[in-house]
């Protein structure tokens, strides 16, 4: 009796399940066909679980050649994972019920360095089981060809200036000065082009008067940039120049005029929140914030006495603005002003006199980085963390004022200069926020070097040193460094060029990198640039 009951328990359970379809439709079940039962239901099969809940089946499988970081996948244009570094399989984490569908894509290509990948058997049918055989492939994209972005007037008789910013989706910027002849042509010019989809496109140009000494170009993520040019008052109308793009608007459609006053050594920068940033070597040194839906005022917020204040850097979110002085004015030794948003900050560097050059960067955390020159050639650094700067050290011999400081998100920092002993040499060396000076790195180029070392690295502390190696034709070099792991990769030749003075570089977060260059000789200059996507 007891038996029978039971059975008859079971095969009312089955059929409430089925009349209810509130059975999981995943998971396989049989009922026992043996006795009285077996006469009634006899080799029923249901895709269900009498009493359990749905199977969930997950989709996964290999990663090959991921060396960068901050791949997304997806499956089905949803259910995003991000796949940890150095990852070489996956699984993502969102179950699916037995014949659903799949489709797993890169959503978000890793960075650091840029990588391409192809996935393969990414799309099918879950049946009844796991999906584990999804292939990801990556490489490391390629530097794009070399570019001609513009071409200067046969007048343009010294080496342009050129300035170049890359923003955080990879579009990047670069501005060039025209008729660059010592004050000869009464009129400047100004031409902006824009990297995106594999060309360079014309922008908003302005012209202005006065003969122009120096140009500023900077981008933040979002794309917004400021422009500014200074005049000399050689033939009249001196003063610093400056322009605004808005992405959803574009260019201003005239250029502001700061000032009366020639203000040379122009150092740009735009924050996150879209404030202008803008220094300049006057009577003092000043900065001026200005916020991109008003027009820049005509004078400088605040100032700092500063003479042969060279260094520049800051950080995104415009809190921490350093300048390096490799010779004060009244006590002739090293200096780094630091504006705080509110004031000019003296950080009280270790003193060090007859200090010839300078360099400084800083992080997103504000610790700074600084390099100078002292009068036996000595390169010195110190680096600040909080209110704190380190003792100079000795780094090594620098050539003339060519050196390069970088520093990533954690404090790790990198020096790149010409060696004093032999300019053939470029020195990388690089400093652990927990372990100090790395081993010294060496690399003889059996030619001059012509310009550079020219530093560009990120918070993630992925980047490059470029130079120009004085050849017929010139080269420009480059290694690829890592300043968390403080690797060095080998030199590699980025162009040749027929000039190679105007040599600079921009990284964004993701590490995709513009590099532009002047070409040619006096009466015959151009711009060229490569880009890394």
């Amino acid at each position: 009796m007891h038996r029978e009951k039971e059975t008859i328990r079971s095969l009312l359970s089955a059929l409430v399940c089925l009349l209810s379809l509130s059975c999981m439709q995943a998971e396989k079940f049989s009922l026992d066909t043996s006795g009285i039962e077996g006469l009634l239901i006899g080799g029923l099969s249901y895709d269900g679980g009498l009493f359990g809940t749905n199977p969930s089946y997950t989709v996964g499988g290999s990663i090959s050649g991921y060396n960068g970081s901050g791949m997304v996948l997806q499956n089905n244009g949803t259910d995003s994972y991000t796949v940890p570094t150095g990852a070489t399989d996956f699984t993502l984490p969102s179950g699916l019920a037995d014949g659903s569908a799949f489709n797993v894509t890169v959503a978000t290509a890793p960075g650091n360095p840029p990588q391409q990948c192809t996935v393969t058997g990414g799309t099918g049918t879950i049946n009844a089981a796991n999906a584990v055989g999804v292939s990801i492939a990556c490489t490391d994209k390629a530097w794009g060809a070399t570019q001609t972005v513009g071409n200067l007037s046969a007048n343009t008789t010294a080496t342009p200036r050129i300035r170049n910013s890359i923003d955080g989706s990879g579009t990047g910027r670069i501005a060039y000065l025209d008729r660059m002849n010592a004050g000869v042509d009464p009129l400047w010019l100004l031409y902006q082009f824009t990297f995106s989809g594999g060309a360079w496109s014309a922008g908003q140009n302005f012209s202005g008067g006065g003969s122009h000494t120096d140009l500023g170009l900077s981008t933040n993520a979002a794309g917004k940039t400021i422009v500014a040019i200074n005049a000399t008052s050689i033939l009249g109308n001196a003063g610093v120049y400056t322009a605004l793009y808005e992405p959803t608007t574009g260019w201003d459609s005239a250029v502001t005029r700061i000032g009366t006053e020639s203000c040379p050594d122009l150092r740009t920068g735009v924050t996150t929140n879209g404030q202008a940033v803008l220094t300049c070597l006057s009577s003092t040194f000043a900065i001026n914030y200005a916020a991109f839906t008003q027009s820049i005022p005509t004078s400088f917020a605040s100032s700092q006495s500063c003479s042969s204040c060279t260094g520049f850097s800051m950080t995104t979110a415009g809190n921490s603005v350093a300048l390096a002085s490799f010779q004060d004015s009244s006590i002739n030794n090293s200096r780094v002003f630091r504006w705080t948003g509110a004031g000019w900050e003296n950080t009280n560097t270790p003193n060090q006199s007859d200090n010839t050059g300078s360099a400084v960067s800083t992080n997103e955390a504000g610790t700074i980085f600084a390099l100078f020159r002292d009068g036996n050639d000595d390169l010195l650094a110190t680096n600040r963390t909080g209110s704190t700067w380190s003792s100079e050290t000795t780094t090594g011999c620098a050539f003339n004022n060519e050196f390069s400081a970088g520093i990533d998100g954690n404090g790790n920092s990198i020096a790149a200069w010409i060696s004093c002993a032999d300019n053939q040499f470029i020195h990388i060396r690089m400093r652990s926020s927990q372990s100090g000076w790395q081993t010294l790195q060496s690399f003889d180029e059996g030619a001059t070097i012509r310009k550079g070392p020219v530093i560009a690295v990120n918070e993630a502390g992925f980047g490059f040193v470029f130079w120009t190696v004085e050849d017929t034709p010139a080269r420009i070099r480059f290694v690829r460094i890592n300043t968390i792991t403080g690797s060095v990769g080998a030199v590699q030749q980025l162009a040749t060029t027929g000039d190679g003075y105007s040599l600079e570089a921009s990284i964004n977060a993701k590490g995709q990198t513009v590099v532009s260059w002047s070409d040619g000789s006096s009466g015959a200059f151009s711009v060229k640039a490569k880009v890394l996507e």
